[in-house]
């Protein structure tokens, strides 16, 4: 089977409207099995070719040009973008385009539901560790906090971490002996 290669600017193009479809999917109606209804659709607030325009601009207008990831310093191009809601949809972000940023994968990934506070507050956390000398325990803790890819997984980690541990639960035999005695 012959692969054909397609210019850079119609694959930004078939990569953007990729990316269009994706969010119009994400914010369908969604029904289960027996017909009901799971998920409230929303619609996009914004149609395919303002989008395309949009995501044109972010790039200064040039399919092939390269644009910092607003989190971090890596650059990202047309092949790589993701499209982030500054403001996570789960807790009230709208879906307009003036919610949207271009991060690289590993950053929108890493971010998840997380308000742009949260997740700076999150990242200073691994800042603060690496600065403690515990450089390999901060490395340690942000992979494991990348591969969960949730932000509710993250959370309840970093909870769980900070959390002071419960108290044992009493052994089964003493509530056994204490139900013996009511009857």
């Amino acid at each position: 089977m012959k692969t054909v290669l397609m210019p850079r600017e119609a694959a930004f193009y078939d990569r953007a409207k990729k990316a269009y479809f994706n969010m119009r999917s994400r914010f369908a109606e969604k029904r289960n099995k027996k017909g009901r209804v799971i998920q409230v659709g929303r619609p996009l607030p914004f149609t395919q070719t303002e989008f395309m325009e949009w995501l044109l601009s972010q790039f200064g207008g040039d399919s092939n040009s390269v644009v910092k990831c607003r989190y971090c310093p890596r650059m990202i191009s047309g092949m790589d973008f993701q499209v982030e809601h500054v403001d996570p949809v789960k807790q009230g972000g709208s879906l307009a385009l003036e919610n949207l940023e271009l991060v690289d994968e590993e950053c929108n990934r890493f971010k998840g539901n997380l308000t742009e506070s949260a997740f700076a507050m999150l990242k200073e956390f691994l800042r603060r560790l690496q600065d403690e000398q515990l450089l390999a325990d901060a490395a340690e803790i942000e992979q494991r906090l990348k591969i969960s890819g949730s932000a509710h997984s993250m959370r309840k980690r970093l909870m769980m971490l900070s959390a002071k541990p419960k108290p044992a639960a009493p052994p089964v035999m003493e509530y056994q002996h204490k139900l013996e005695e009511q009857f």
